[in-house]
């Protein structure tokens, strides 16, 4: 599918975003985390309010992926950080490189930006998309979401070569 379209998140995409990561996170196989770390890690209704603040602010660059009009993925970059804080496309669209050309604004982002390299917190079934794409892994830790540890991979690359 060529049709993918990449644009800036406007304060107004906060609500499909959030589905977004909701309807990606519950689609993980249960084989990386179980039931309970999904639910926890899945945002809902509660948690618009800090989607609509991301995306007002300037702390975070968020690109959005549109196929006919439709949110089927998004990226968040930090660049104070230095961190893809966020990747996430909808379970329907996986697999047909919305999440590969997400990651490539946000390199080219952050290289034109003038980082060096990035990194990012991968949860366990990402390790390999991220590994594709040269991410090397550094170390394993975990993130808290309401009270459940949920394992990641902390993963890096080098911008050089973008």
């Amino acid at each position: 599918m060529t049709d993918l379209r990449i644009r800036a998140a406007r304060a107004d995409d906060a609500a499909d975003l959030l589905v977004c990561k909701r309807d990606a996170i519950l689609a993980i196989n249960h084989d990386a985390y179980d039931a309970d770390q999904l639910a926890a890690w899945a945002p809902d209704g509660r948690d618009l309010g800090a989607f609509e603040t991301a995306l007002d602010g300037d702390e975070y660059e968020v690109r959005v992926a549109e196929r006919a009009g439709a949110i089927v993925g998004y990226a968040v970059l930090n660049r104070a950080s230095g961190t893809i804080d966020a990747v996430f496309v909808d379970p329907d669209h996986a697999r047909s490189g919305v999440g590969r050309q997400l990651v490539g604004v946000l390199e080219t982002t952050a290289s034109v930006a003038g980082l060096d390299t990035l990194s990012v917190a991968a949860s366990l079934n990402a390790r390999a998309f991220y590994a594709d794409l040269g991410y090397e892994p550094i170390e394993r830790t975990t993130r808290t979401f309401d009270d459940h540890s949920v394992p990641v991979v902390r993963m890096r690359r080098s911008l050089a070569a973008c």
